[in-house]
């Protein structure tokens, strides 16, 4: 590896081309160099003609050493489609439900790699209005003295006083 090398994975596969990066996430998933590159419709005499073919060796190794981050490079790749999936949805409307199934991968895609949205909500009383919460501290106050003024035994929540 030569010393321009990025210590870091991220940093390395930030600056490799597109292609290469296809690559180098398919060869996580498949068991030969050659596979990977059919798989991304590339020919395999291409892969063995990179420069940095050690490179991306390394890559795919440190991916492979650590599952978490292998998913997420796999996710990260998935979010330019989900995003272009999201906007064509609400660009075309489908009579068959298609849509919605697209829309639905495409929002979790988005929510895994970015992050869910915040969504607030509040809670109102009757019409629109603040809730009411009853407070019986001052009606067992009330009877508490009512009880004690009058010398006679009561009961105040079934409890004698």
């Amino acid at each position: 590896m030569n010393q321009q090398t990025p210590r870091n994975v991220n940093d390395f596969l930030a600056e490799i081309k597109h292609e290469q990066r296809k690559w180098v996430i398919e060869r996580l998933q498949t068991t030969s160099d050659a596979a990977a590159a059919r798989n991304i419709d590339i020919s395999p005499s291409t892969v063995c003609r990179w420069e940095n073919k050690a490179e991306l060796d390394w890559a795919v190794a440190e991916l492979l050493k650590d599952p978490q981050q292998q998913a997420l490079e796999i996710l990260t790749v998935a979010v330019v489609g989900a995003a272009r999936a999201k906007l064509e949805g609400l660009k075309v409307k489908h009579d068959d439900g298609t849509e919605h199934w697209h829309q639905g991968v495409a929002t979790e895609v988005l929510n895994r790699v970015l992050g869910a949205p915040v969504q607030r909500s509040e809670l109102t009383g009757a019409g629109g209005g603040p809730i009411e919460i009853d407070d019986a501290r001052a009606d067992i106050q009330r009877k508490l003295r009512q009880a004690v003024g009058s010398g006679a035994e009561t009961e105040v929540l079934g409890e004698p006083v």
